[in-house]
């Protein structure tokens, strides 16, 4: 009896957003974590969400992908490891991708702006 508390109530999720398509984004976002088995109240860190992930996808993964995977995922624990998932942004995300894997995208960027 999953769907319902220790008191006998059902449990209830609520969804807000300044869209109607937001709101779907963000039901989607947990019918998917539900589905993984993942504790969508819980407030997981950066690092604790990362392990779990890999641990749940490692088997489907080929070594190679394993060895690239293990070195991204410890580069971006060191970054924001003990940070509530909650609290990165997508400029966060965006900003350290730029910054770590692409470092010469302004030279891109301005050589299409031009």
């Amino acid at each position: 009896m999953e769907d319902y508390q220790k008191n006998g109530k059902q449990k209830v999720v609520s969804f807000y957003g300044k869209t109607k398509q937001e709101v779907r984004d963000k039901k989607k976002a947990y019918d998917a974590g539900s589905e993984q088995g993942l504790d969508l109240k819980a407030k997981y860190t950066f690092a604790q969400f990362a392990d779990i992930w890999f641990e749940r996808h490692q088997e489907e993964l080929e070594d190679a992908t394993i060895e690239h995977y293990t070195y991204i995922l410890k580069t971006l624990k060191e970054h924001w490891g003990k940070r509530p998932l909650t609290k990165i942004t997508t400029p966060d995300i965006f900003n350290k991708l730029v910054s770590s894997y692409f470092p010469l995208i302004d030279e891109y960027i301005s050589l299409f702006q031009a």
